[in-house]
């Protein structure tokens, strides 16, 4: 029997590190178990065990805001963005995301918006059919990023939650404190040391999966060698955001706006607001410099991050938005989280081998909903057909950090 750990929630009683179960994690679980299905595994045991220490998806992957585009990749990722755009799709077919995750495709569009410079609005968003900035709102530029063709949208919990139901994985409570590795086996996991705060125990497995988030780059100087956890290097940024939800009775059009937005006498804010297809809004902001905490139930939210954003809503349309006293808008949420940013020699996004039987998909910046499911299938591909099959992560897989290949070679190979 092939047994397969996978680390959501990871904490180091000493250390105290943590993480959570987000998208990457359930779809290696779910690619697994789609896996074990095919003609290749029909007489082989696998077991997948997944181990958490927090709710399912409460930091980026369920507070993100769910917006994905087939083509806003560079050519590095470009091979597993084009997988994973293809297998949002099907995934929305097979389980009815667009009621139960609110899969659907929408328009994007990149704004400069002013307001109080000028008297004169202009209405260059209508002509991409948008009804729910105010009319009053001066709108200099708006230029078409992606079509529906190319652009979608998901609620990311209740994806994540899909996944991980299908996945059949065992589920445990539980921190990782150590793993047990294999000297006469090329140094391979055999078990991993895990806690639930009152008893210590081992989980046998021959292959771990490290899709911890922004807390990848602390969990592997942890757990790891040196040499490992130096091409492992993953950290953090806060994102502030929240979710709005109008009077019913105001529709609003299928849009994800990126909005430069000018106020006179403020500096310049560059909010995205997307609107939903069950009636309300997410709203964020830019990223600020917060480290990333030890626990992500330690995350904080900044009041005033929340306070500016609401603010700026209500600016872009104050009948959909506004959230003072009497209006009938509500907050639905008010939060934070950390989008996991490579810090190492490379940006992109972490995606592979780390040594025999230890596996890792992180760093995947702003891009995480979105490449998610094709993280997940190489992975599973990875261990185990011993390659990634699907999607080219050539240049994203640790071994790329640890012998780079110049792109020209790669893509213009003669």
């Amino acid at each position: 029997m092939k047994n397969i750990l996978i680390l959501f929630a990871i904490r180091s009683i000493d250390a105290a590190y943590t993480t959570i179960a987000g998208i990457v994690g359930a779809s290696t679980a779910y690619f697994i178990e789609k896996l074990k299905q095919s003609e290749d595994y029909k007489n082989t045991e696998v077991s997948v065990t997944v181990i958490d220490s927090s709710g399912i998806a409460p930091g980026a992957s369920g507070k993100a805001g769910g917006f994905i585009a087939a083509d806003w990749n560079g050519p590095d990722v470009n091979s597993l963005s084009q997988l994973s755009w293809q297998l949002h799709g099907e995934l929305a077919t097979e389980f009815n995301g667009k009621d139960l995750w609110g899969y659907r495709r929408v328009t994007a569009l990149s704004m400069s918006a002013e307001i109080g410079h000028r008297k004169c609005p202009q209405y260059e968003h209508k002509k991409f059919g948008t009804n729910w900035v105010d009319p009053n709102v001066i709108v200099s530029e708006c230029t078409l990023l992606g079509s529906p063709n190319m652009c979608a949208q998901v609620v990311p919990r209740p994806l994540v939650e899909t996944l991980l139901k299908h996945s059949n994985a065992q589920f445990i409570q539980a921190h990782l404190i150590s793993l047990v590795r294999d000297p006469s086996n090329d140094n391979r996991p055999s078990a991993a040391v895990v806690s639930d705060g009152e008893k210590e125990w081992n989980i046998p497995c021959e292959e771990v999966v490290f899709a911890t988030g922004p807390w990848t780059g602390k969990v592997a100087a942890s757990v790891l060698t040196k040499e490992e956890s130096n091409v492992t290097r993953v950290d953090g940024q806060r994102i502030h955001s929240v979710i709005l939800q109008p009077p019913s009775q105001l529709e609003m059009s299928p849009h994800c706006l990126f909005v430069q937005l000018l106020v006179r006498g403020q500096a310049p804010s560059e909010p995205e607001l997307f609107a939903r297809p069950d009636g309300t809004a997410f709203i964020c902001g830019s990223a600020d410099d917060e480290p990333v905490p030890d626990k992500a139930s330690s995350v904080k939210i900044d009041k005033d991050s929340i306070a500016q954003l609401k603010k700026e809503a209500s600016l872009l349309s104050p009948q959909h938005f506004s959230t003072f006293e009497g209006s009938l808008t509500k907050v639905v949420a008010e939060q934070a989280c950390y989008m996991p940013i490579p810090t190492g020699s490379s940006s992109n996004p972490l995606v592979g081998t780390i040594a025999p039987g230890i596996h890792v998909g992180a760093g995947h910046s702003v891009w995480g909903i979105l490449l998610g499911p094709g993280t997940g299938k190489v992975l599973a591909e990875t261990i185990l057909h011993g390659k990634a099959t699907s999607a080219d992560i050539t240049r994203l897989t640790p071994d790329a950090i640890r012998n780079p290949i110049p792109q020209a070679e790669h893509f213009y190979q003669p």
